[in-house]
């Protein structure tokens, strides 16, 4: 007989697309519970076989199968007649119906049932079919045990229960096999792994004998070492059947006799208490020689289970020298270390203190009445004055991020004064040097940012500072624009991208390397040695510490580029009080290069329209067609024959001091000059003044109104000559700068020199604020502010309010204060500004007033 299979053409098309059955709602269950009996798609199986060859000779059918129904096909794994054993067929056929039916279906002439002309019915051209359920353990039916055949025949009840018999008895086999499969592979399994475990003993045994400690396994009951690696018996000076041979405690293995006692009696103490436990004891040998040894034992079980100790032992002789060497290298450490911070405080104090004079001196002749030239080399005071503490503040940074002890703090300041200030330190540098210094910034660049205004200072200035050390003809421009490839945070932040570029030797590229290295963190020590210092490693670190990323490019012989971009805060940049004015004047430019994208930029700045030309004499070509307010030149570009090159339009001329030379008497004879390096505020006033004729005093008034400083409070009211105050400062020009300060603020101070005059000053009179400084002789300020502070609790009283004005700005000072008692922390050099505001928060309510106050 020929064996049916689904890949021959005996299977018609029609078979395949019959109809199936209602498939029941936990079919995807059945399936599942099918695919865990792991039979599908296996080979015949004799203990299968075995059942349809029973049910053939029981019923005596042409045709007996084992069918298992699976998602999309029938799976027959064993059969009896012309369907052939372990492969599949169509879903669609009888056995289907039995298995969605879950009950046993018997057709004794198929003819006369509703399967007559059904698709299977005329492909096999059967006229009997009886199928009974398999029926798992957790009730799906996943097959059938099946008989057919090509006559009719009767079936009866009992050839029923017998086939209902033989399906129970087929899935019990069929589970069977599985769990005897399991088994099996369990078997297989232990086999290979006690197979594992016995290589690993042996890899184990051999890895522990090439350890340089000593190992070895103690039992307690029978009081010997069961194990103990080569190293042990080489330690122990016996041979390894002396070991195995002996009883007692391990201590006896171990050398050195006067060891022996202090090692039992330990030993003793943790046996009875069982527990991991190390220590490391110092024997002699010979009673000359000395070495550490270290011993380590772990019980390996419970108390009541624990029969074994493990233990290591080991020589520290080497360990225990480079500790005691090591703690002497950390004394000595420790304390050069003091000695650093120290000589670091000292230095910070005795520098800010003639810095904090010259700093407030200079502001405050900046507020009288002066004409231009005094006005500019005031202001250059001024301002270099503030960029030497940045620097100054560098030395004390350097040694905080070597201990990653760095604190920023974010103010809102006018960007443009900051890079201005910036240009000022090396201005002088860079005209001895003959080298044109410039900057600009563009116009989509928000005017007044929210970052550390001091660490963007110190950065700028290192790199400008490099490229004038290394240009030695040409130029250097500074410029500040926008990056949008930079992402940021919010909306309301923005990159900004700040470019040195100079026209010095450049850089080797094996130097190059290492700096590019350094700035992607794949060499710590690359910039320590390339050729430009220290300077680009705190700015490399300042700008990390921002934020934000720093990169070079460089060509030997043409120049270098140096950019960085930080992500800042956009702030609140309220218009000038007479932008309004400037919006509607139209300025006529004449310059070119560096020097008009410089200018243009300022100009820019104030709101004013610019039209530039390279030549004065396109811009009276232009001039005749077009109104221009103002005309301003360029450095080179001087007319020193008349007021006004170009009839009724007023001139500014912008020199170079380099330039004056032998023209002095011709420049001073011009009132409309202004001299390099160029400040928006000297620009302003003079504008202001050719636009408005007002006064130059109620010009820099407005413009002051108008500035936005770090920590200003919009809104609030100036504070009111109400407050009785104590200066205490030995130093005698801090103490007429401080003075004077506050004189011009409105107030009529006392002055002492140290803690106990501050003392005996509180005994006769009450202050409500003490301007406290804190090194001083005889008492200092923390203690006089802890005795103070001390008598006010006793008494409940809330006058008078410290605040620290100090020039000890290391880190940890500010706690200090705020331990003793004190209210606010003003770092040298003190501004004007900083004092008004501090005042000015001291004069408000207790209720309302802030806990702890900071300007720095």
């Amino acid at each position: 007989m020929k064996k049916i299979k689904m890949d021959e053409n005996v299977i018609p098309r029609r078979w395949i697309e019959a109809p199936l059955p209602p498939i029941p709602l936990n079919d995807v269950k059945r399936v599942e519970a099918l695919a865990k009996l792991e039979i599908l798609d296996t080979d015949t199986e004799a203990e299968i076989d075995r059942i349809t060859d029973m049910c053939s000779r029981i019923f005596e059918t042409e045709n007996v199968c084992i069918s298992l129904v699976d998602s999309d096909r029938h799976f027959v794994k064993s059969s009896v007649g012309k369907y052939a054993s372990a492969c599949s067929y169509p879903r669609n056929a009888y056995c289907s119906n039995v298995v969605f039916g879950e009950k046993t279906l018997v057709m004794e002439d198929i003819n006369e049932t509703c399967f007559k002309d059904h698709p299977v019915t005329l492909a096999t051209n059967s006229r009997f079919y009886a199928g009974a359920p398999l029926i798992t353990q957790e009730g799906y039916v996943i097959g059938t045990l099946c008989l057919s055949d090509s006559s009719p025949r009767k079936f009866s009840e009992e050839d029923k229960k017998n086939l209902e018999d033989l399906a129970v008895v087929t899935i019990q086999a069929l589970e069977l096999r599985l769990v005897n499969l399991k088994t099996k592979e369990k078997v297989e399994q232990q086999k290979e792994l006690v197979e594992e475990l016995e290589d690993d003993k042996k890899m184990l045994l051999m890895g522990l004998n090439t350890f340089p400690e000593g190992l070895f396994l103690w039992s307690t009951k029978s009081r010997r070492i069961t194990f103990a690696n080569d190293a042990f018996v080489s330690m122990s000076n016996r041979t390894r059947k002396e070991i195995e041979e002996h009883q007692g405690d391990p201590v006896d293995f171990w050398i050195g006799e006067n060891a022996k006692g202090e090692v039992r009696s330990s030993l003793k103490e943790m046996f009875n208490n069982p527990k991991n436990f190390s220590f490391d004891f110092e024997v002699k040998s010979n009673g000359k020689d000395s070495k550490w040894l270290s011993v380590h034992m772990a019980p390996t079980g419970e108390k009541e289970d624990n029969h074994y100790y493990f233990g290591v032992l080991a020589d520290i002789t080497f360990r225990k020298t480079s500790e005691i060497e090591l703690q002497k290298s950390q004394l000595e450490a420790l304390t050069a270390k003091e000695a650093k911070d120290s000589f670091l405080a000292n230095m910070s104090h005795e520098i800010r203190t003639p810095l904090n004079a010259i700093c407030a001196s200079s502001e405050l002749i900046l507020e009288s009445v002066q004409d231009g030239e005094q006005k500019e080399l005031t202001h250059l005071i001024n301002s270099s004055s503030h960029t030497l503490l940045a620097l100054v503040n560098d030395i004390l940074d350097y040694s905080k991020m070597e201990k990653n002890n760095m604190e920023f703090t974010s103010s809102c300041f006018e960007l443009r004064n900051c890079m201005e200030s910036c240009i000022d330190l090396l201005y002088i540098k860079a005209a001895q040097r003959k080298l044109q210094l410039s900057f600009h910034i563009d116009q989509s660049v928000p005017s007044h940012i929210v970052t550390e205004d001091g660490r963007l200072r110190q950065i700028v200035t290192n790199l400008l500072s490099n490229a004038v050390n290394f240009t030695q003809t040409g130029e250097i421009e500074l410029s500040i624009s926008l990056d949008n490839e930079f992402q940021v945070k919010n909306e309301n932040s923005v990159a900004i991208k700040f470019s040195i570029r100079d026209t010095g030797m450049g850089i080797k590229e094996r130097n190059l390397s290492r700096i590019t290295q350094h700035f992607e963190g794949r060499n710590e020590k690359a910039l320590k040695k390339s050729e430009v210092g220290l300077g680009l490693r705190i700015s490399h670190d300042h700008v990390v510490a921002l934020n934000g990323k720093i990169e070079v490019e460089s060509v030997l012989g043409e120049g270098s580029v140096f950019a960085f971009t930080i992500p800042v805060v956009k702030g609140n940049s309220s218009k000038r009080s007479f932008s309004s004015v400037f919006e509607s004047k139209s300025i006529c430019l004449v310059a070119s290069g560096s020097n008009e994208r410089m200018i243009r930029s300022l100009l820019l700045s104030l709101h004013t329209g610019v039209t530039s030309f390279e030549t004065l004499e396109e811009a009276k070509k232009s001039s005749q067609n077009t109104y221009y307010d103002v005309l301003v030149l360029g450095p080179g570009l001087h007319q020193f024959e008349e007021d006004n090159p170009i009839v009724g339009l007023s001139t500014i001329h912008t020199v170079k001091r380099s330039d004056i030379g032998e023209h002095s008497a011709s420049f001073a004879s011009h009132k409309n000059i202004l001299t390099f390096p160029l400040h928006a505020d000297s620009f302003t006033q003079l504008l202001e003044r050719l636009f408005s004729n007002q006064d130059s005093q109620i010009a820099e008034k407005r413009r002051r109104s108008s500035t936005v400083e770090p920590f200003a409070m919009p809104g609030s009211p100036s504070p009111k000559p109400s407050l009785s105050i104590l200066i205490a400062e030995d130093n005698k020009f801090n103490q007429r700068v401080l003075i004077k300060i506050l004189q011009t603020i409105g107030y009529n101070p006392d002055v002492v020199e140290n803690g106990l005059e501050v003392l005996e000053a509180l005994e006769k009179q009450e202050y409500d604020v003490i301007l406290m400084d804190l090194q001083m002789p005889k008492m200092d300020g923390l203690e006089a502010s802890r005795i103070i502070s001390e008598k006010k609790k006793k008494v409940s009283a809330l006058k008078p309010s410290i605040v620290a004005i100090t020039a000890d700005v290391l880190h940890g000072i500010e706690d200090e204060c705020r331990q003793c008692g004190m209210q606010g922390y003003l770092a040298k050099p003190v501004k004007k500004q900083q004092i008004a505001e501090v005042l000015e928060r001291l004069s408000v309510p207790i209720e309302s007033r802030e806990k702890w106050i900071v300007l720095r």
